[in-house]
């Protein structure tokens, strides 16, 4: 359409229907589009400036988080000395009570023979001044472990205070790198404004020359010439951006219009925000994705089963919607109020879902193993007997109607069952009815042999 236009001005031209150019207008034009790009010029470097300085921010809040964390090393290192040091005060202490009772002890025999004039009063003094010094020593032992812990107080309180300050100047680095980006961003727009204020300052220039040519050469000529040509080249960088555009949104200039939109993850499409024709800008949600193939369960728990409950506990999970199926999980999170109304505690749970069966707003319920233990090898208690002093059991022996009495080691006994520590395998077989026939059968035969 541009190039349509600027033909038919020119022809327009060629046969008389505009006046003489206007110098002066191009040249005014050409000198405002050079002052702007001088004003594009400025903006690009105060830009740099803002990066730069964005950057030497961030290279200080670097020194500040490593200052902060070598402050954080030394204090904890501090407070691991100080508590080194408290363990050997206590154990100074402990010895120190150890020789008050020694001292103690020899002070109360020397006081008893004193009274019955077996030893001298200068031995009694010495055992009181023995005694006396032992006390002495546990009272500056204690003197010195609460000096000992002040000195881990103070040591984690510069821990603590080290930690804070690490923790903020982290906060100030982030702050920083976000400062560096946003001044990125700008850079990048004042440059590619500058680059297109110089097109239009190109333009304008060319404009003048040619129209300083005209006047000089007494061409007939336009304005609206100029402003054609203009017009075409402005249409030309127009259609360059646009292609630029179409290419970094994945696309091909001058194919389709179509442009492919892709997901940031997998799932399904459960919702479409707009409609096929509309104009949509890039903060725009067009469509909501779900992704069920790990889905978040919530749980309510009876706040008297609450203290077997824990994170990382297995969770198997069954649901109407999937008859048959049962899903695994591990408990995530367990609140920490209690519903006043039904007395429960929210535990969330995260769950593989496979196949995508369990959906949105789904009933389910949940089998939480609080205590999973190892198997054991437990008999009938009526297959445990007591023979000649020994706790055995009866196992089968080589030919069958044979019995050997196998000495065991046994464990609790819960639900008519015994544990068995020792004694037997996996896989033997034992009397479990009649045990005690077969005790007394064996008795009876070593009486007989013993006859």
């Amino acid at each position: 359409v541009a190039w349509s236009h600027l033909q038919r001005q020119r022809q327009l031209a060629r046969l008389g229907a505009f006046g003489q150019p206007r110098v002066e207008e191009a040249r005014a034009a050409a000198i405002a589009a050079q002052g702007e790009v001088a004003t594009a010029r400025n903006q690009v470097a105060a830009a740099r400036n803002q990066v730069a300085e964005a950057r030497s921010e961030r290279a200080a809040r670097d020194g500040e988080v490593a200052s902060a964390a070598a402050e954080a090393d030394s204090a904890r290192s501090e407070v691991a000395e100080a508590e080194s040091q408290l363990r050997a005060l206590q154990a100074a202490l402990a010895q120190a009570h150890t020789q008050v009772g020694v001292a103690q002890s020899r002070f109360e025999r020397a006081d008893l023979l004193l009274k019955e004039q077996l030893v001298s009063r200068q031995e009694w003094e010495q055992a009181q001044a023995e005694r006396q010094r032992a006390q002495a020593d546990v009272d500056a032992a204690r003197a010195s472990i609460a000096q000992g812990q002040a000195k881990i107080e103070a040591a984690k309180a510069r821990l603590n205070a080290a930690q804070a300050r690490a923790g903020a100047a982290r906060g100030r680095r982030q702050q920083a790198t976000a400062s560096i980006e946003t001044a990125l961003a700008r850079q990048a727009q004042a440059e590619a404004k500058l680059a297109a204020i110089q097109k239009q300052s190109e333009i304008a220039s060319q404009a003048l020359a040619r129209e300083e040519a005209v006047f000089q050469g007494g061409y007939l000529t336009s304005q609206e010439i100029v402003a054609a040509e203009a017009a075409w080249r402005q249409a030309q960088l127009d259609q360059q951006a646009a292609a630029d555009s179409v290419r970094l949104l994945g696309g091909s200039p001058g194919g389709t219009n179509a442009l492919t939109v892709t997901a940031p993850l997998g799932g399904r499409v459960t919702e479409r925000l707009v409609t096929l024709g509309e104009m949509v800008t890039p903060d725009r949600t067009l469509f909501t994705i779900i992704n069920l193939h790990t889905v978040w369960l919530q749980l309510n728990v009876h706040q008297q089963d609450l203290p077997g409950v824990r994170t990382g506990q297995r969770v198997t999970v069954t649901s109407d919607i999937a008859p048959g199926r049962t899903f695994s999980g591990a408990i995530s999170y367990v609140g920490d109020m209690v519903d006043e109304t039904t007395r429960t505690v929210k535990v969330r749970c995260v769950v593989q879902n496979k196949g995508g069966r369990l959906r949105p707003q789904t009933f389910v319920r949940g089998t939480i193993a609080t205590d999973v233990r190892a198997p054991v090898l437990a008999v009938p208690q009526d297959a445990v007997q007591t023979y000649a002093g020994k706790t055995v059991v009866f196992a089968q022996g080589e030919r069958p109607g044979e019995f050997e009495a196998k000495e065991v080691q046994t464990g609790a006994s819960v639900d008519g069952w015994t544990v068995i520590a020792s004694g037997l395998a996996a896989g033997d077989r034992v009397v479990t009815r009649g045990a005690f026939i077969i005790k007394a059968q064996a008795m009876k035969s070593e009486l007989e042999h013993h006859d």
